[in-house]
Parts: structure tokens; C-alpha cells; sequence
């Protein structure tokens, strides 16, 4: 019986210690993820409340009048739309295109990295105009063609809140789309919203850049620099043809500087954490400072100045 008892008690103890080792490995995996190679920490972002600011202007006497004017004399060439009804719409575009954001993970996270993002629509305004154009037939009559366009406009707020330190980033976006060809206020509405997706990634994507290290060079013609390989690959969402300031790091009374040294360009996502890059500008005093061992190179995936929350 005892014996028994022994032998159940080490299955369990191994259980036990299994699941512990995986729960550690997951942990540690999970935090490779965030960090890949150190330098760029994920930011869990929860999605808050979105508010609408649109107001339905009502119609007075002037606008009737001016309808009806147009209307007789055939010159409605012009009118405008308030899309309240879409703000939905807008709300839900916002949330689908923030994993496209290269440091935004959606919930988890350290809670020192946790954000709240809330904010606003602001304004979804659609314009139809009439166009005309003309084609002089050899004939020398003139053929006219009328036809409408439609352009919708699209304004919002997005407020980033860090808890920990009460601070908020806040930035407005205004876009447009427009539809010409077949023009139904639905495309022009798709095409703004897609703007409106678009200037969301691309803004935190260059205001949180990726930061890489040079791993090894990957190609020299006649001794110069003409391939590299860095660290980040497909876990930090990287793709080609993105493009790095190389920087040197240095000191000066006690303050960091950098000294930009170089650009280099994906060439190729390699794997998770491995992308080969092209050299595009400075090649030889990049190659100077590897040859000489420096450890002081960082890589940059954009040149703006950046602080967010």
C-alpha cells in the first residue's frame, strides 16, 4: 500500500512539475513575443467607449426654399448628407484595423503596458456633385455628358488613457473618399472609411516604431556593405520593404545622442525574428563600426521624433 502511495505520489509530482515547466515556457514564450528582441514592448490595448458629436442639422425655410429653386430650374448640382446612421460602421472600422498597429496587442499584457482607447466620431458627411464633359465629334457638335460624383468625409477622435499615469494621447483624424465611376454614396463611404483605417495604422505605427540590432552581414561586393540581417521578422509584423535609420548611440554630459550613420530596407521576411535588409545609404561607415566591434548600433523604423503616453 505504501508503496503504492510512493509511486502515485512521484506520477503526480512529475505531473505536477510538467506543468509547471510548460506553464513556464508559455510564459517565457509569450514574453519573447512582446519583447522580441528587447527593445520593442507591446502596448495591451482595451477598447473603451466611442461616442458620436454628429448633429443632424434640420432643414429651415432657406434650405426649402433653395431646394425648390434648384429644383425648377433643374441647377441641383450640388447636395450634402449627414451619415449619423453610420457611425456604427466608422466604431467597428476603428476596432478591426488596430491589430495592424505592430505594437497594439489587444488585451493581456504587463499591467504596466495596459491603455484604454476611447473617442469619437466626429463628423460623417457625404457630397454629390454633377460634372459635365465635353467631346467635340468631327462633325464639330459637341457631345456633353453629365455625371455625379460623391465624396464623403469622415472625422474622428482617438484617446489613448494610460492608467498608471493618468495621461492621456489624444489625435484627430480627417479623411476622404470619393467615387467617380459607377459613384453610389457607399463607395465614397468604403473608400473614406478605408482612408480612415489606413492614416489610424500608419500614425501609431510611425509615432511606436520598431527598433532592431544588426545580427550579421549578409553580403559585401568588393568589400563594400551591401546586405545585412536584423532582428525582427514576422512576430513584430514587419514587411518588406520597410525601411530603417541606422543610428549610433553615444553619450555627452551625462544625455544620450544618436547619430544617424545610415538607411537600410527589408529585402526579405526571413522568419520570426530575422529579416534581411538591403543597404540603401551609408554602407561604409555602417561596415567601419561592425568591423569594429561596436555595440552601440541601434536601427529605427522611422525618423520622427516620437513620445506616446
Amino acid at each position: 500500500m505504501e508503496k503504492s502511495v510512493i509511486r502515485l505520489s512521484a506520477r503526480l509530482y512529475q505531473k505536477i512539475t510538467r506543468l509547471m515547466t510548460l506553464a513556464l515556457l508559455l510564459a517565457t514564450a509569450a514574453n519573447a513575443w512582446a519583447q522580441s528582441n528587447g527593445l520593442n514592448s507591446m502596448y495591451a490595448i482595451e477598447f473603451g467607449d466611442f461616442t458620436s458629436n454628429i448633429v443632424q442639422k434640420e432643414a429651415n425655410a432657406a434650405d426649402v426654399a433653395i431646394a425648390v429653386v434648384k429644383a425648377i430650374t433643374k441647377t441641383d448640382d450640388t447636395s450634402q448628407t449627414i451619415n449619423s446612421e453610420r457611425v456604427g460602421e466608422v466604431i467597428e472600422g476603428i476596432k478591426g484595423c488596430l491589430p495592424a498597429v505592430r505594437r497594439f496587442t489587444l488585451g493581456g499584457g504587463q499591467p504596466e503596458m495596459k491603455r484604454l482607447l476611447t473617442g469619437s466620431v466626429d463628423n460623417i458627411v457625404t457630397n454629390k456633385k454633377t460634372e459635365e464633359t465635353k467631346y467635340k465629334r468631327k462633325d464639330g457638335t459637341v457631345s456633353r455628358t453629365r455625371y455625379d460624383v460623391y465624396t464623403t468625409r469622415i472625422a474622428a477622435t482617438i484617446n489613448i488613457y494610460n492608467p498608471n499615469t493618468g495621461k492621456t494621447n489624444t489625435k484627430n483624424f480627417n479623411v476622404t473618399g470619393e467615387s467617380r465611376n459607377n459613384a453610389t454614396p457607399d463607395k465614397a463611404f468604403s473608400a473614406a472609411l478605408d482612408q480612415l483605417r489606413s492614416a489610424i495604422v500608419k500614425h501609431y505605427n510611425t509615432i511606436l516604431p520598431i527598433r532592431a540590432n544588426i545580427i550579421e552581414i549578409s553580403k559585401l561586393k568588393k568589400d563594400k556593405l551591401k546586405e545585412v540581417c536584423i532582428d525582427v521578422g514576422s512576430r513584430m509584423g514587419v514587411n518588406y520593404d520597410l525601411s530603417f535609420y541606422v543610428y549610433e548611440i553615444g553619450q555627452h554630459a551625462g544625455k544620450e545622442t544618436t547619430n544617424k550613420i545610415g538607411r537600410v530596407k527589408i529585402e526579405e521576411v526571413m522568419g520570426d525574428d530575422i529579416s534581411l535588409c538591403k543597404v540603401k545609404s551609408g554602407a561604409k561607415e555602417i561596415k567601419e563600426k561592425i568591423d569594429a566591434g561596436a555595440t552601440n548600433l541601434i536601427l529605427v523604423s522611422t525618423e520622427e521624433t516620437f513620445s506616446l503616453f
